[in-house]
């Protein structure tokens, strides 16, 4: 079975290094609030994003959350953000007291900018750009209407380590979140996640806030009500032994994503990739007819896929009665068309071929 992920191939690739690293936490007993080897990954990974700061927590939504929290984003405000996405793009919106207002999406599954000004209201506070599927979105746009209107920006980067647009890496602007869920391009061995920023004030605010609202040092002392949300011990060393091949892996990815792109070419539309952009391809998503038949055709032949997003959010039951079913077409109608397919470090070019050959030979029945 070719499977949709498996992210036990790139890790035997450094699987000595993993095991030293774990070894060396179960030796010191280092599980929790090791903060001098969780900040050992947050200036590396600050450091490969080109931030000042970065902080570890323990997931992808806990960074969002934390992020809205520390800009100060609560009740009656509102967050210009997109419907296609994961779930916690928009719940940790609605966690801090905010309403998400949904915009559509273009054709590369980012939102579309030329829709997001007429959303912007007095009530508008931020705009939280996800920049799906490993390709950025069209920041320098979104940038200029968050300075034109004086909004705060925080970008969900939770499938983009690594991602660039016009050759700088995301966060483009001062403040974004990653994920670091096992499948993603740097993936723990579990849940973690961090915010990276140029911002001083926000990083400390989020230090407390992930730590029960204390300092590092403060011991029993909680100046403000926080969260249990630290990034632990082995998710830190995980991810220090792996940052160094982040790049490798990527690149590798954009190979394969390639080969695919050669052999798909007239059988179903591939993904679209702006020039600005480098994709780094946390998925491959392509759109497909007859997509439910073709899923348990490849299933059928040994081919794992899956949907990345087969129910928008804005038609989620939380989120139903903001009344947007019907206002987002682009988004309603790809839902129904996306296929992922496999794509991760060490997938050999044969079994990419055979994932084609697959879909060719589904295809030909039609």
């Amino acid at each position: 079975m070719i499977n949709i992920f498996d992210v036990t191939r790139a890790e035997k690739e450094i699987e000595s290094q993993l095991d030293a690293a774990i070894k060396e936490v179960r030796t010191t007993g280092g599980y929790c609030r090791n903060f001098a080897l969780i900040g050992k990954f947050e200036n590396a990974f600050a450091q490969y994003c080109g931030k000042k700061y970065a902080v570890g927590v323990n997931s992808g939504s806990d960074a969002l959350f934390f992020a809205l929290l520390a800009y100060g984003i609560g009740k009656n405000d509102e967050v210009i953000t997109v419907s296609h996405s994961f779930m916690e793009s928009s719940a940790s919106i609605s966690k801090v007291g905010a309403t998400p207002v949904f915009v559509d999406i273009g054709e590369d599954f980012n939102i579309d900018v030329k829709q997001i000004e007429a959303k912007i209201n007095k009530n508008t506070k931020a705009i939280l750009p996800v920049h799906l599927y490993g390709q950025a979105s069209d920041m320098e746009a979104i940038a200029n209407l968050a300075k034109k209107h004086n909004l705060i920006l925080i970008e969900d980067c939770c499938q983009a380590h690594g991602a660039t647009f016009k050759g700088k890496k995301v966060p483009i602007g001062e403040t974004g979140c990653f994920s670091f869920y096992p499948t993603k391009n740097l993936g723990a061995l579990g849940d973690a996640g961090a915010v990276v920023t140029d911002n001083e004030k926000v990083a400390e605010k989020i230090k407390s806030l992930r730590d029960d609202g204390r300092s590092k040092d403060a011991g029993y002392l909680h100046n403000e009500i926080g969260y249990n949300s630290r990034m632990d011990g082995i998710q830190a060393a995980a991810l220090i032994a792996k940052l160094p091949s982040l790049d490798k892996w990527n690149a590798e990815r954009k190979r394969i994503a390639k080969l695919y792109d050669e052999n798909l070419k007239g059988v179903v539309e591939t993904p679209k990739v702006n020039g600005s952009q480098d994709h780094i391809y946390y998925l491959y998503v392509i759109k497909a007819l007859r997509r439910e038949e073709l899923v348990n055709f490849l299933k059928e032949n040994g081919v794992g896929s899956a949907v990345h997003y087969p129910l928008p959010i804005h038609l989620q039951p939380p989120y139903k009665n903001l009344g947007y079913e019907g206002k987002l077409p682009v988004t309603e109608k790809i839902a129904k068309e996306i296929l992922s397919l496999p794509i991760y470090p060490g997938l050999k070019d044969e079994e990419v071929i055979k994932v084609c050959s697959k879909i060719k030979e589904f295809y030909k029945k039609w």
